[in-house]
């Protein structure tokens, strides 16, 4: 292989000199210390497309699509959670899941090694829980303005 060339991958294609260029602060985002990773903001990774597909698709899920009564997907949800996805994915992260909810709700996780996030989208509100090697450590009412802070536990260095 060749040390100067650089491949291409989906996400390089959406790459436009018209747009700005937004880099994630690498103490924040250690996990992209191997590799020097450009994007641009507005540009959708491939995997956060195809969440936001896998979403979307939410909308075709009817009464009992579980088979225990669960409700149809409501679109505020839909849009919440896809206004989400778009917010980390400007922060250089790709969603780990996403699921319908039982009460017409959209979860969408964040994972980083022994850590991770649930945040699930209602029509009236959104919550969140944190996990630590599988064990609870918070939950409570999510707001956009505490996004940072959450994403800094996610992904701070574990000594």
């Amino acid at each position: 292989m060749n040390p100067n060339k650089v491949e291409e991958t989906f996400s390089s294609l959406e790459i436009s000199t018209s747009k700005k260029f937004f880099v994630p602060d690498e103490d924040l985002f250690g996990h992209f210390s191997n590799a020097t990773t450009v994007s641009t903001k507005g540009s959708l990774s491939l995997e956060n497309k195809l969440e936001i597909r896998h979403v979307k698709n939410f909308f075709n899920l009817e009464r009992n699509w579980d088979s225990y009564n669960a409700l149809p997907v409501k679109s505020e949800s839909v849009e919440k959670a896809i206004g989400f996805i778009k917010l980390v994915n400007d922060f250089g992260i790709n969603v780990y899941l996403t699921s319908p909810g039982p009460n017409g709700e959209v979860l969408v996780q964040l994972e980083n090694e022994l850590r991770e996030i649930e945040f699930i989208f209602y029509p009236e509100e959104s919550k969140f829980v944190q996990f630590e090697k599988n064990d609870f450590v918070a939950q409570g009412n999510f707001k956009n303005e505490n996004l940072v802070k959450m994403l800094e536990w996610l992904y701070e260095e574990r000594r």
